[in-house]
């Protein structure tokens, strides 16, 4: 009998369904302008979708290899990384081979509705003001068990693997994608660059990598709005609603009492940063953060908040105690978890679902949730239902003192805790 019931227990797991995971969408576009004016040897085309007013959510990058325009370009975008409500825009940027920006546009996006490739068709860009350049990009790789930074410049690549020393590497001629190398034979080290991809070449030893997310903290305040942002490799603050700028090197960081310090003295401005962990709000009705962040510029101190909002979802999974006036209970326990790679996943009272998420201005962005389809008694298919209704667009959410994650408003809204439900 025990082996009988074993078996049932097998061939169920086997015709459970899985999760469905939508296709890519796809888009293509070609790239021009109207002036006579031809493309330097080593130029490059970017282009990027962008959702939720700033949020890139797909990159392609081609190397032209002596092409002129028009390009064409194909990006594909992961539905699970697209907010439901938020508006799309596909930009495009032609630079030459120093990393000035040469020609730039957009354009809005939207998809076709039944999941065909979207053909935006011919996208004419503008000339860049001149003295323009493209932004040096510095990305992270996980390539096997190694981290490797990349840093381009418009006109090479600078490469460091596992915290060694920077190499740099040029450009040299591939089908797809950008490869760089630093010479040839056994020695030589290659870097393949395919976006959200890329391929580690040391001699006959070849390595896939996964680009990770940019490694940049983000602040900001009201009452004059200033915002700041500390990349990898420099400090940008923006003051008076972005009336003056200021720019430098990213400081050294110390850090007192838990309470992280940064010291910036120029010709022109003393800047000092003091970022304190604890929740933070910057007005009425607006996202929780993570940290509290005091500027002191020149004698003059400004207060705002800081750190990425995601990371008060992330960590281990919530349990859901209440959706509306409705108690969840906990045999199956309801449970909700956000990842690092812009995923939300978690278990409801009959079906196991997933789907993307990401952060906007108004609160949590959650893209279409897809589940598994088994039936239930009435009873859970009932606070199912209500949990995906909670669970979809953009949605305000918030954590309290005693760390109550409540996502949605009024009635439609959910409670969930870390570990153990609680009646």
């Amino acid at each position: 009998m025990r082996v009988f019931l074993s078996l049932l227990l097998v061939l169920a797991a086997s015709i459970l369904p899985a999760v469905a995971q939508p296709a890519p969408r796809v888009v293509t576009v070609s790239l021009t302008y109207r002036e006579r004016i031809a493309l330097p040897p080593g130029s490059r085309a970017v282009v990027e979708v962008i959702a939720a007013g700033s949020q890139v959510a797909a990159r392609e990058e081609i190397a032209l290899n002596g092409r002129q325009v028009p390009v064409p370009a194909r990006v594909a975008v992961d539905p699970m990384r697209l907010p439901q409500d938020a508006a799309l825009a596909l930009r495009g940027t032609l630079t030459d081979p120093s990393g000035n920006l040469r020609w730039t546009g957009s354009k809005p996006l939207r998809f076709a509705p039944d999941g065909a490739p979207t053909d935006l068709g011919t996208l004419i860009l503008t000339r860049a003001a001149a003295g323009a350049t493209a932004e040096t990009r510095t990305f992270a790789y996980q390539c096997g068990a190694e981290r490797v930074t990349a840093r381009f410049d418009g006109a090479a690549l600078h490469l460091r693997v596992a915290g060694g020393q920077e190499q740099r590497l040029r450009q040299v001629r591939s089908a797809s994608g950008a490869r760089y190398a630093n010479g040839v034979g056994p020695e030589a080290l290659t870097f393949w660059d395919r976006g959200a991809q890329a391929l580690l070449i040391r001699g006959d030893d070849t390595v896939e990598c996964r680009r990770l997310e940019p490694d940049t903290y983000r602040a900001r305040g009201r009452e004059p709005g200033w915002s700041l942002s500390l990349a990898p490799e420099r400090l940008v603050l923006e003051l008076d609603d972005g009336a003056q700028r200021v720019v430098t090197p990213l400081p050294a960081r110390e850090v007192r009492d838990n309470v992280t310090h940064l010291a910036v003295r120029t010709e022109a401005h003393d800047l000092r940063v003091a970022i304190a962990p604890g929740p933070c709000r910057n007005g009425v009705d607006s996202l929780p953060y993570p940290d509290r962040v005091t500027l002191e510029l020149d004698g003059r101190v400004l207060n705002g908040c800081g750190g990425d909002p995601a990371a008060l979802l992330q960590g281990d999974a919530w349990t859901v105690d209440r959706i509306g006036d409705m108690a969840i209970g906990t045999d199956p326990a309801v449970t909700i978890a956000f990842d690092a790679e812009g995923r939300v996943t978690g278990r409801g009272p009959c079906n196991s679902f997933g789907g993307g998420y990401g952060i906007g201005e108004e609160g949590l962005v959650l893209g279409p949730i897809a589940a598994t389809m088994r039936m239930c008694p009435s009873p859970a298919m009932e606070r199912e239902a209500a949990l995906f209704s909670v669970l979809k667009g953009t949605v305000p959410f918030d954590i309290s003192a005693d760390g109550v994650l409540t996502i949605g408003r009024g009635a439609n809204m959910l409670r969930a805790r870390r570990g153990e439900a609680r009646q």
